[in-house]
């Protein structure tokens, strides 16, 4: 972070506009500790559509850190005057994680009015980042280069194949020491590791230096695919695919890619008796990484190879650039209503118009655009998508047939995106929604309300039924739902709908009294978010009841745990005696209890009577939680290992399978417990399935 605030002279009057995934180092390292530790402001977009982007420059944002697709987008949809406004306010654009063309660079630069610098720039998440950067005027920076090493303690040779450096001006392969470099890749043997004999690292790329030291990246290394900066072993790939008993043999290798560069390609051969591609395609996406998985899969008789019997991986990759579209099947536009707006957002994104047999991923699409794709869909068709859902159906027909087929969002006058979510979602459920509130469910007590309310949160409408039931004799249930399946949702956006949660249950629950609260899974997290608003507000909450949730870490309330059966959601199948954490983690107040059924199946049947009869006790101050104090110290220097794990297992689903209907599930179950299983009802498997 310190290189670059360093080389791009940032100060306290910079602001940066941040439209980048958090998790991916660009938006952690650059976007976010860079500007800070300067002294800087961060401004965050909210979505990478150009006229968010646009929005956040206008607010006062003085640089810009751009991919290459994100640059596309701008070009296609921003007219001059936008482009004006832009480069009457930026110091700088940045472009970083894959190349970008001279030309590109020249014509972004031209539409900024010829004075707001497009900085490139090289780097690795390997290195933390920057290795080399091009610097700003009035340095001289060449179009084509990324620039030179820029960052204390960073150096960078060009070596053969061996590991000797080369001349100025000869090309060769990259490798690079840097302060901030990692260790090596988990899992992977020392000799195998990318490092030369100096102990520098071998980043996969080739290129060369010119006398003043500038790089100039010319490739990758033939068996490494780059796919935006992500290095691929083909490997890795292979074996994957390789261990299904139907591929006879598979070659991974770099497809072109207009945006990413490269991506994964794979050429199979298959056996006679070889599945549906789909079933292929299925396992690869258990085995790898969304970004390791092909998009497309060439069958071919057998793979070319050199004389000396390796897979010939140019000739795939010459066949692959100049393939045809012979595989579109027909012009884009189906059946349904919706294909032609979803079309619409296709072009805008992509900047050419698909057809039924398009694949966005091989039509220039990656994570980024496919984010800002799905966001106009969802804006332009008033249905809530999964990113999911592009990654398991990324051809056009299919994609818009099943766009086709998610329930509509009502029109809402509500303004705050996360409400109207909820509040779609609860208009569905089988209790009527408050008319106040259309987010809140309201289910008065049956009896008179003389005990204290409760606030429940949970994901839907199968939770909530049985749990209310058994505590709503006496008092009134108000039951609010989670941001569950909402597209692109994080912790940021929850602890926001808690803050309008709580402006509710202030309306709701007036009087000022100490509150009940509590929730499943998500919902438990949504509870303790809540709980932790009214803190603010001084408010106090006397009880949660936390159903499936554990906070790890310490929670300043009294909280009453249900653990279900279920092994990779309730605490008492992850953890190693949970009990003994839990007055640690509740100094207020905290017991538990252990429920059968797995998960959400728990709630699917009547609280038990001794349950049912303490929750009401809890809640209405009768009984308290037990506080005891931590008699002997925890050694938290100890961690679990494997063996404190039971099992591990997966499961295969179809792609897509409509609401009710049935399919089958093949599941793998293993043992990695140090106890041998008999065949019998000590060892099993739960599934929990939910349309």
């Amino acid at each position: 972070a310190r290189n670059i605030a360093a080389t791009l002279a940032l100060g306290p009057r910079d602001c940066a506009v941040h439209a980048l995934p958090m998790f991916h180092i660009g938006g952690f390292v650059d976007l976010l500790l860079a500007p800070l530790l300067a002294g800087g402001t961060v401004r965050f977009a909210s979505s990478p559509d150009p006229q968010a982007l646009l929005a956040v420059v206008r607010d006062g944002g003085t640089w810009l850190q751009l991919v290459p697709t994100m640059l596309s987008a701008l070009e296609a949809q921003l007219g001059a005057a936008d482009w004006a406004s832009m480069g009457a306010r930026l110091r700088f654009v940045r472009s970083v994680s894959s190349d970008l063309a001279p030309a590109r660079q020249a014509r972004a630069e031209a539409l900024l009015g010829g004075k707001v610098p497009l900085i490139s720039m090289y780097g690795m998440s390997e290195t933390a980042g920057q290795i080399t950067s091009q610097h700003l005027p009035p340095a001289a920076r060449l179009h084509g280069s990324v620039g030179q090493v820029a960052g204390d303690g960073i150096t960078l040779r060009i070596c053969d194949d061996h590991g000797a450096p080369l001349s100025h001006g000869v090309e060769g392969a990259v490798h690079v020491r840097a302060p901030a470099m990692m260790a090596g890749y988990l899992g992977v043997a020392q000799e195998d590791q990318p490092f030369d004999a100096r102990g520098d690292l071998v980043t996969g790329d080739r290129g060369w230096l010119d006398a003043a030291g500038n790089l100039f990246l010319s490739g990758r290394d033939k068996e490494m695919i780059n796919r935006g900066g992500e290095k691929i072993s083909p490997l890795e790939v292979e074996a994957a695919a390789l261990a299904m008993a139907c591929v006879l043999d598979a070659a991974a290798f770099a497809r072109p890619h207009e945006t990413l560069g490269e991506q994964v390609g794979l050429a199979v051969v298959l056996a006679p008796d070889a599945p549906d591609m789909a079933v292929i395609h299925a396992h690869l996406a258990q085995h790898l990484a969304d970004f390791k998985r092909p998009r497309q899969i060439d069958v071919m008789p057998s793979l070319p190879r050199l004389a000396g019997g390796k897979v010939d991986r140019r000739s795939l990759v010459a066949a692959a650039a100049g393939a045809s579209s012979d595989g579109v099947l027909a012009q884009a536009g189906g059946d349904s209503p919706e294909a032609a707006v979803i079309a619409r957002a296709w072009a805008r994104v992509l900047g050419h118009a698909p057809q039924a047999d398009t694949d966005f991923f091989d039509a220039g699409g990656d994570s980024l655009s496919a984010t800002q794709f799905i966001f106009e869909v969802e804006r332009l068709t008033r249905r809530q998508i999964d990113l999911g859902l592009l990654l398991d159906a990324p051809r056009f027909a299919p994609f818009a047939q099943a766009v086709a087929e998610l329930p509509q969002r009502a029109a809402s006058d509500i303004d705050d995106e996360s409400l109207a979510f909820v509040a779609a979602r609860v208009a569905d459920w089988p209790d009527p929604a408050m008319a106040q509130f259309p987010w809140v469910i309201h289910l008065p007590a049956r009896a008179g309300a003389t005990g204290a309310p409760f606030v429940y949160f949970c994901q839907h409408a199968a939770e909530y039924p049985h749990f209310c039931d058994a505590i709503r004799e006496n008092r009134d249930v108000y039951v609010m739902r989670t941001l569950f399946q909402k597209a692109g949702k994080d912790n940021a956006q929850t602890r926001a709908l808690a803050q309008q949660y709580a402006d509710t249950i202030e309306a709701l629950i007036p009087d000022g009294s100490a509150l009940r609260m509590g929730g499943f899974c998500e919902g438990g997290k949504m509870a303790r978010f809540v709980a932790s608003c009214m803190t603010e507000r001084g408010r106090a909450t006397d009880l949660l009841v936390l159903w499936d949730d554990w906070a790890y870490g310490q929670v300043n309330y009294p909280a009453f745990h249900v653990w279900s059966e279920c092994p990779i959601r309730s605490v008492s199948a992850l953890m190693v005696d949970p009990e003994a954490a839990l007055h640690r983690m509740h100094p207020a107040g905290a017991d538990h209890m252990i429920v059968a059924g797995v998960h959400e199946r728990s709630l699917m049947r009547p609280l038990p009577a001794d349950m049912a009869a303490r929750l009401n006790r809890l809640i209405d101050g009768a009984e308290r939680l037990p506080q005891i104090a931590q008699q002997t110290a925890v050694d938290l220097s100890q961690i679990a290992t494997k063996d404190a794990y039971k099992a591990r297992y997966r499961l295969s689903a179809p792609r897509l399978a409509k609401p009710a209907s049935e399919f089958m599930l093949e599941a793998t179950l293993t043992n990695l417990s140090p106890v041998a299983w008999a065949p019998s009802a000590q060892s099993g498997l739960y599934a929990a399935v939910s349309a």
